[in-house]
Parts: C-alpha cells; structure tokens; sequence
C-alpha cells in the first residue's frame, strides 16, 4: 500500500510539473487541480500509515519483559 501511495505521489507531481511548463488554458487547469487532489490524497495516505505505524509499535507489549505467565 505504502509502495502505491509514493507511485501516486511521484507520478502526480511529476504530471503536474510537466503540464504547467507545457500547455496552457482549461486543460492546464483541470490537470493541475486533479493531480493536486491525488498528490494531496497520497500525502495523507502516507502520514496515516506512518502515523498508524508509530502508534502500533508505542503501545505494543514488550516480549523481552519477565512478568506473571498467564498460561498454566
């Protein structure tokens, strides 16, 4: 999912770079507002996996810790 999202990411920018140095009126425009929206999209993508991640990993129980066994 991460590997898409920064496909996304890169394709996007790189779409929209190409259109605003190469065309110019309405499709100029709808291109760029379009991948701005998936640009933007991604980037939330990839902060709520980072985000999910970090958060995951805080909270996980430590496996290395001697403490009562719950097993009989």
């Amino acid at each position: 999912m991460k590997a898409l999202l920064w496909l996304v990411l890169a394709a996007g920018l790189a779409t929209n770079v190409f259109f605003s140095l190469t065309d110019d009126g309405a499709v100029k425009i709808a291109v760029n507002i379009t991948t701005g929206v998936l640009v933007l999209a991604a980037i939330a993508g990839l902060v709520m996996l980072r985000t999910r991640s970090r958060r995951s990993w805080r909270h996980a129980p430590d496996r290395n810790r001697r403490g009562p066994s719950t097993s009989a």
